[in-house]
């Protein structure tokens, strides 16, 4: 079994994983994955590096060329690539509040 590869940077987690059957590409997306709710910062592919998806399983995307790393004013992913051809699916990582029984995002 091949091992799945995960990324994370801040708030934002990233899993190698298979695009869905029922996945539709999103034309002219900005590349933004997430923006932070705290800083107005926000996470992001490079232009032109990935193809971006959405579908009932999340959002999605497929690195057109090796991506070195995210984009974030304040952090980058380091060494860490995403290799070309990758379908990742990415999402906002929650947290879980036991005392209060709550689940929410991760804020950035």
């Amino acid at each position: 079994m091949k091992k799945q590869r995960a990324w994370i940077q801040g708030d934002i987690v990233l899993l190698e994983d298979k695009l869905p059957k029922d996945a539709v590409e999103i034309v002219d997306h900005d590349g933004v994955l997430a923006h932070g709710e705290m800083t107005g910062y926000s996470h992001r592919i490079p232009p032109n590096q990935a193809r971006f998806f959405r579908s009932e399983k999340g959002n999605f995307l497929v690195a057109l060329v090796d991506i070195p790393g995210l984009l974030h004013e304040d952090h980058s992913i380091g060494r860490k690539m995403i290799p070309r051809g990758t379908t990742i699916r990415y999402y906002q990582e929650r947290e879980v509040d036991w005392w209060n029984g709550v689940i929410r995002d991760v804020a950035d």
